[in-house]
């Protein structure tokens, strides 16, 4: 199914990466449905405007498939490292559970070897899922992700960037390669 091996993450849960486009392309549109509900709500939204630039500008995909379903997925692009640029899960009531437990194991799975900026729930669902011990100083937010900072929280972790033309406070965490 993959260049890279599937893997359990919980019973009946496969975590399928997919880095090959002939292959994403297989998972795209219920993906990109997934994706679609998870930001709906989010200040600064999804960063992608459709499925085909989905496809074209993501590096890797992480999927937790039940059944057949994508329940959870995690996207990267290559900056720095590894960056996990979106996360989602399965929020429709038969699934819920499932596929947010999913996505919380395919996270702690990544933290030694991606990185990822997260904000309001992201935030607080990645610290839960292993995150927290592996924040990333406020400072090295500017040459990590290449954009200016507005500004930086004293606690040492958080600061403040323009998101999709929207002031947001940001979390760094995860594991990075700071050439």
């Amino acid at each position: 199914m993959s260049q890279m091996s599937a893997f359990l993450v919980l019973p009946a849960v496969e975590a399928v990466p997919l880095i090959d486009n002939a292959e994403r392309t297989r998972w795209l549109h219920p993906l990109w449905k997934l994706l679609q509900q998870a930001y709906r709500d989010v200040k600064g939204g999804l960063h992608y405007s459709n499925p085909h630039e989905l496809l074209e500008t993501s590096h890797e995909w992480l999927l937790g498939m039940h059944e057949g379903n994508v329940i959870a997925a995690l996207i990267f692009e290559p900056k720095k490292g590894r960056k996990i640029v979106a996360l989602a899960a399965d929020c429709s009531e038969h699934q819920r559970e499932r596929a947010i437990m999913t996505l919380g194991h395919l996270l702690h799975s990544q933290w030694q070897m991606a990185w990822s900026e997260v904000s309001e729930k992201a935030e607080k669902f990645a610290l839960r899922n292993g995150g927290d011990d592996f924040r990333i100083p406020n400072r090295q937010a500017g040459h990590l992700t290449g954009k200016p900072i507005l500004d930086f929280n004293p606690d040492g972790f958080h600061y403040t960037r323009l998101i999709m033309g929207q002031a947001k406070e940001k979390l760094m965490l995860g594991t990075t390669i700071a050439s």
